[in-house]
């Protein structure tokens, strides 16, 4: 598989699962399945929105944006649960619109 580099190189899937991150912006995502490294976003995915008191809670400025070269964190990501395969995200901590840390059921 090709490692995409931009927005516009995404599954569907992936594109909707980068679109939450930015929307949450600060929270967790917990109970996403993926199927061969793509994520399968269904009723039974939770989001926890967290408001940060005093500090900077603006959205990603690319998420107005059509395409954009995917952050470092994102590639990191997609390249993991790709390399996985068949998992579950038990908890996917998001800062900044970012993903920064994953707990993955294997």
């Amino acid at each position: 598989m090709k490692r995409p580099t931009r927005f516009s190189h995404l599954s569907p899937a992936w594109k909707k699962l980068v679109r939450q991150m930015q929307r949450l912006n600060f929270g967790s995502i917990s109970g996403i399945q993926f199927v061969d490294g793509e994520p399968v976003l269904d009723a039974n995915v939770k989001i926890m929105a967290r408001y940060r008191f005093r500090a900077d809670n603006e959205v990603r400025p690319e998420r107005s944006l059509p395409d954009f070269p995917l952050p470092e964190e994102v590639l990191w990501l997609h390249q993991t649960l790709h390399a996985e395969g068949c998992c579950r995200i038990a908890r996917l901590e998001v800062r900044g619109g970012l993903p920064k840390e994953v707990d993955l059921e294997i």
